[in-house]
Order: structure tokens, then sequence, then C-alpha cells
């Protein structure tokens, strides 16, 4: 008997697996990622830079980018977007003349000890020009003043003033010119808006704090996930964070959790969210004490199943449904965590990984996720059926008697989890016959989970 997987194990390479079990092995499909496709070294791609004649004293190591910030009084500029990612920023370049700053990160060479590249961040004007975005980096003198060609600023409020009042060209030979500065948005917060309370636990992709968010209108109780490793961040980093917030901006349901925005300005950078009081579903099964009566567990089935459809419903696909993935507030289970989400384009049915060392929660995973990489509205479903066996369970990780490769063949042969006795033969009807079938075609839609499952409720579940 293998042990229970612990928090950060949950996700595991399907290469590494499979290779070990004899006639198994991953298979190839001619589905594709649909995400759309961006250069991971986009934010160190020297040549997208129009003034690229410097060398690495132009830039900063990550230890001066606050003194830097404040130095210049980036801050102050409502232009200025922080270490914002340039997906999100060309979003918001919508007019001719439309510009942001922001700080982005720059690969300077190579490190002749450890061959690894050397980065370094700057500070980047980007302009939407003819309808392209065009990308400048702000140098700093010798006299510590910043500028972009001949003319030497003290702060970066003087160097946009100066072009945007003057109408003139920013560079002595280009046609460019700064019309009108793009604010940050609502959901770009600033780091003094922020108090973290109390650290709430840790993951893969940092900590968890909870403490409260102070707007113009109110101050809220919030959850913050902050980027780890603060001394070494990177943009991949802070674009796969951004790229969650990106996803949770979009919706709004009572059964999702709400996000307020990213703080992305300065370090640490952080994603902040609605606080759930109660925590994570797992936690709670795990809790004798707390564990959740029956008429609690039917309602989180049913809160869960319509926080899955509402995603689906917006041709957004979550990748990870699972109990630790639900959060519960006082009246509600509210899905949480969009890390492995990504969204459709129209008239799209699947995903294939295309990145084959991705680690994904194999032991939440449909059999067709396994063998083939496949992601479609399906898995969830069968995900969802495994949620259905959390939510009866005392908060065990799927499969607790069984090793990942016994899983695995499991999966292969068609096995399943079995019901708990608890579960209410209704919902293992739900998880068995619509969730659980080999074929993705065999299985129910989400929608078609809630008719059956409200159905149930009017007329057994009383």
């Amino acid at each position: 008997m293998s042990k229970i997987p612990q928090q950060g194990e949950q996700y595991e390479n399907i290469e590494n697996v499979l290779n070990d079990l004899e006639g198994l092995s991953y298979g190839k499909s001619v589905m594709q990622e649909p995400e759309e496709k961006v250069n991971k070294k986009e934010e160190c791609d020297n040549k997208s830079l129009i003034n690229n004649n410097f060398d690495s004293t132009d830039m900063l190591k990550k230890s001066h980018l606050t003194k830097f910030i404040k130095q210049f009084k980036l801050e102050n500029e409502i232009c200025y977007h922080g270490m914002l990612p340039r997906r999100d920023i060309c979003e918001l370049l919508k007019n001719n003349g439309d510009f942001i700053v922001r700080i982005s990160e720059l690969c300077v060479n190579k490190n002749s000890h450890t061959d690894k590249e050397v980065k370094r961040f700057m500070l980047v004007l980007s302009v939407l020009h003819q309808n392209n975005s065009v990308h400048y980096m702000i140098k700093v003198s010798k006299n510590k003043e910043i500028y972009i060609s001949d003319m030497a600023f003290k702060t970066l409020g003087n160097l946009i003033s100066y072009y945007v009042e003057k109408q003139i060209p920013i560079t002595k030979t280009g046609k460019v010119k700064l019309i009108s500065p793009v604010p940050r948005q609502s959901w770009e917060l600033q780091h003094n808006q922020i108090v973290l309370k109390t650290k709430c636990g840790s993951g893969a992709f940092g900590e968890v704090w909870s403490g409260t968010l102070t707007t113009k209108n109110d101050v809220y109780e919030i959850a913050a996930k902050v980027l780890k490793n603060r001394s070494n961040i990177n943009m991949n980093s802070v674009r796969e964070f951004c790229a969650e917030a990106r996803v949770m901006r979009e919706y709004s349901h009572p059964n999702i959790v709400r996000l307020y925005g990213v703080a992305v300005n300065e370090d640490p950078v952080m994603l902040i969210m609605e606080y759930a009081n109660r925590g994570s579903l797992d936690a709670i099964l795990r809790k004798r004490k707390l564990r959740p009566n029956m008429d609690e567990r039917i309602l989180y089935c049913l809160q869960a199943a319509r926080g899955i459809e509402y995603l689906h419903e917006k041709n957004c696909l979550h990748r990870d449904i699972a109990a630790r993935n639900c959060l519960l507030s006082d009246t509600c289970l509210k899905v949480s965590d969009f890390g492995m989400t990504i969204k459709f384009r129209m008239g799209e049915k699947g995903v294939k990984m295309n990145d084959i060392n991705m680690k994904i929660p194999l032991r939440w995973s449909a059999p067709e996720t396994v063998f083939y990489g496949k992601f479609t509205f399906k898995t969830d479903v069968f995900s969802f059926g495994i949620l259905l066996w959390e939510i009866y369970g005392e908060g065990k990780a799927p499969y607790p008697k069984y090793q990942m490769k016994e899983v695995i063949n499991m999966l292969h042969e068609g096995k399943r989890l079995q019901a708990q006795s608890i579960m209410p033969d209704e919902i293992k009807f739900i998880m068995e016959t619509m969730c659980f079938p080999q074929e993705c075609s065999q299985r129910a839609n989400m929608k078609e989970v809630i008719v059956y499952y409200i159905y149930l409720i009017k007329n057994f579940f009383r």
C-alpha cells in the first residue's frame, strides 16, 4: 500500500509513469493546444526592442528594481503597469498613439561558468503605431536620468509630458508619437492597497496569505497568492500568474472564486481573490469534527457542478477539478485555482498537450488524458466524478490503496473507484453512469448532470 499523495505530489508527469508500464505508451493525437501562441522568450527577445543599441549597463539586476521604481517615481504615473506581461499590455493598446510603460526582462548573455542565460530587467515603452504595437527601451544615463532618444529627464512623468505636449516623434528617425496614456485597469492593484496578515499555506507557485484589500468603496477580506522566489523572480513566472488572472477576471458566478486583481508593479507579485473563510474542501473532509453532513454534501455536489457548467458555457476548460481546488465559505462551495485552465476558440472542442513534460493530476484525470494527453469538456466531467467520490470520502486522495502505476493499469482496463457506503445510490449513478464511462462520448455533459441532479433533489433529497 502506498502513502496518500500529499500537497504538491498530486501532479505527475505522464511520460515518466507510462514509460515504466509494459505495453503502454504516451499516445499521439492531431489535436493541438488552442491557447494563443505566445513566444516563451518574447520578453527576452532583443530584436523586439527598436532602440536596441545597448549593453548590460542599461539594465537592472533584480535587487536594484525596487530602488529604480522609487527613484524615477514610476508609481506616480497612470501609464505605468509594472511587470504586466506583453499579452495583457497589447490587449490594452486599442487606438494609435495609446502607450504604456512596463517592466520587462532581457536575456543579456550566457554565464561562462554555467552556460545559463543572464537576465536583467528594463523599463519599456509600448506604443500602438499604425495598428501595431512597438516597444522602446527607456535607458538610464550616467547622470541618472532616463531617456529614449536624445532628451533625458529626471522622472518618467517629465519624459511622458514632454513627448505628449510637444507631439514630436520619440526618436529622431521615427514617426511614433505618444497621444494617450493607458491607465491602470481596475484589476491592476497597488501594493499599498493590500495588507497580508496570516499565512494559510503554500504550494508549487508560492504562498497563500489571508489579509485585506482597501479600495475607494470598501475594505475586503482577501486571499493572496504570493509568487515564490521573490529574490529570483522572472517573467515566465509572472506570465503564468497573470494567465490565471486573465481567466478569472472574465467570470462572475456564485460558485466561482472572485478575482479582485493582480499586483505586479513591484515585488512580491500577488494574485488577489475573495477569501473563503472555511478553507479548502479536502482539508474540511480530513477533519472528523468539521466534516459536512449528508445535506451539505448533496449541496456541495450541486454547487461544484454549477461552477463547472458555468465555465463550460464560457468555453473554458478547468483541467484541475479536485476537492483541494474547491473552497468553502459560510454559504457555499466555490471552484478555484485556474492555473491549468484554458479557453477554447469558437468551434474548438478539445486540446492536446504540446508539452509532454507537463505535470497533470493523474489520479483525477480521464483515461484519454492519461494515455493521449487529450483534454475536452468530457475530461472535466470525468474529474467531476472523482470529486463526487472525494465529497463522500474522508479527505483521502483517489485510489488511496494503489500506487500510480496500478492506477494507470486500472484506467486502461476500465476499472473505476468504488462508491463509499455513505454515498446515496442516486449520486453513485451520476458518478458511475454519467461521469465514468471509458468512452468520452458516453459521458454526460455538465448541463445534463445538473438537470438530473435537480430532479433528484426535487424527488428524492427532501
